[in-house]
């Protein structure tokens, strides 16, 4: 099973997993990067417990020192040859995993798989098993 797993400073924060052998798309369109800051704490932080402090503002928000390797058209051949194509990249080690635990169990704090208010009918990568 390959993973596509999203890191910030070399800690995984988000794991992908290929599940299209169930009917699940994996990465089938172009990935993009986007940003934004927005009010979420109606319905994100802790079921709308946790309000957000206005008084912190202006809320910034900087990325820099990104790396991107891409096929800029989906050929065998561009994504036969990227690194991170090799089988050393379809799991994590056992290091990345206790990371990505640790990130869920103190910095999660809104997961849509598990919002049945907003989403009563679980999506279908909800429905399998989770790390």
């Amino acid at each position: 099973m390959t993973i596509c797993s999203v890191a910030v400073d070399g800690i995984p924060i988000r794991q992908v997993k290929n599940n299209a052998n169930v009917g699940i798309p994996y990465l089938a369109h172009p990935m993009n990067v986007y940003a934004c800051i927005w009010d979420g704490s109606a319905w994100a932080t802790q079921g709308g417990r946790v309000k957000t402090d206005y008084g912190n503002a202006p809320f910034v928000a900087s990325f820099g020192k990104f790396k991107f390797d891409v096929c800029r058209k989906r050929t065998t051949k561009c994504l036969a040859a990227k690194w991170w194509n090799s089988p050393a990249y379809w799991t994590m080690t056992t290091e990345q995993e206790a990371n990505l635990r640790w990130v869920k169990d103190y910095y999660t704090v809104y997961d849509y798989c598990n919002d049945r208010t907003r989403y009563p009918e679980p999506f279908p990568e909800c429905l399998i098993a989770r790390n």
